[in-house]
């Protein structure tokens, strides 16, 4: 298997286009992940870029925009980074994507999942990329039809505006759209989430909400509960940092971490918004973290790494985008952790998000996959040892 990642911070998208394929180029790449900042605005000269050097119809393109971008040595605000593999066979790939998630995640999500089912029936793991103006609670339930087989992925965003997003799917640029990529073969694997916090306040019962709005909170408005709970104001500038332990009516034994936020022009708000959807009857315990805990966590999958069976070829990171703010100064631990590990990857790529997908290890192997926020998934894979 051969891998590769690059990263261009031309902000002409096609120059910055040409300079990650001809880097690329020499692997002959099968797919390339691609992740980029919003500042392309959605044009199609950076994919189009891609296949002008690259010059193969059967390339696969598949990622999104972001708050940035994550590559092995690089990790910027500006910019693009792509992870390209070349599994020689080992791994194949089959994508297929919808339009209309915003108003109909469950039903999108639905229609492509059975397309993809019925064309890649061996699929090992699935990997996905949406349009966050959805409830991407309904998004997991609809992949949910795939069993076991666990599904990584993010929500594309944007530079915390919180206003647009884009999904890479080949040569189209789309809003509005989930794209699923499905992943068959003997190829060894790992996924790492990680996502500790703190619980702050006592525990509340959702008494009134609407699909991704929490209305009120023990029969008081939300906006009260979550101050009360933080001892100050909730304010704008706290949107994706603070979060909410949520214990589902069906699953209390698994705990869905889901970021809140305002938004930018709200006035006076009483109502608690988050990226996923919430249902009467749930309970909610607020939840902060701290710079120091996020570096001891990827330090700690760093580590386990080296614990691997296998070499990995390529990592994949989807790491909450509000963990990337309140890391600041030190978010380039992301990728400095993983490139001191001793079986560090020899490709690494990935974007801040603003929603991640993944399972959690349990006691009896993976959980089935779930919508989290400020969390950190890690996604390596490699070959069988001869």
């Amino acid at each position: 298997m051969k891998s590769k990642s690059t990263f261009s911070q031309n902000i002409d998208p096609y120059r910055a286009g040409i300079e990650i394929a001809e880097d690329l180029l020499e692997i002959q790449p099968e797919i390339i992940f691609l992740f980029s900042s919003i500042h392309y605005d959605g044009s199609a000269e950076l994919t189009e870029a891609i296949y002008d050097v690259i010059d193969s119809e059967d390339l696969i393109i598949i990622g999104c925009s972001g708050d940035g971008f994550y590559e092995r040595n690089m990790v910027a605000n500006v910019g693009a980074s792509a992870l390209a593999i070349n599994s020689n066979g080992t791994i194949q790939w089959q994508l297929e994507y919808e339009r209309g998630v915003g108003l109909a995640p469950f039903e999108t999500t639905r229609r492509c999942m059975k397309r993809l089912e019925k064309a890649c029936p061996r699929a090992r793991v699935y990997f996905l990329f949406s349009d966050f103006r959805t409830d991407a609670s309904e998004i997991i339930r609809a992949a949910a039809s795939s069993g076991k087989v666990p599904m990584i992925g993010g929500m594309a965003g944007d530079n915390f505006e919180m206003e647009r997003c884009f999904v890479y799917i080949n040569r189209e640029v789309v809003i509005d759209s989930v794209a699923i990529l499905a992943l068959s073969g003997d190829f060894p694997f790992d996924i790492f989430t990680i996502h500790n916090t703190k619980p702050e306040g006592r525990m509340g019962t959702i008494t009134r909400c609407k699909a991704t709005t929490i209305q009120e909170i023990n029969n008081i408005p939300a906006m009260q509960f979550v101050e009360e709970a933080m001892g100050k104001p909730f304010d704008y500038i706290d949107t994706g940092t603070i979060t909410a332990n949520v214990m589902s009516l069906d699953q209390p034994h698994l705990m869905r971490h889901h970021s809140l936020f305002l938004s930018k022009n709200a006035q006076h708000d009483t109502d608690i918004h988050l990226f996923g959807g919430i249902a009467k009857g749930e309970q909610i315990q607020l939840c902060l973290t701290s710079p120091a805990k996020i570096v001891d966590e990827v330090e700690s999958v760093a580590q386990k790494i080296d614990q691997l069976d296998f070499r990995p070829a390529a990592a994949i990171i989807i790491s909450c985008a509000g963990r990337k703010q309140l890391l600041s100064n030190k978010k380039n631990v992301k990728i400095t952790a993983l490139t001191a590990a001793e079986k560090s990857p020899e490709a690494i790529a990935g974007f801040p998000s603003f929603g991640e997908i993944g399972p959690i290890k349990t006691g009896d192997g993976d959980s089935q996959s779930l919508f989290h926020n400020m969390t950190y998934i890690l996604f390596v894979f490699g070959e069988k040892k001869v």
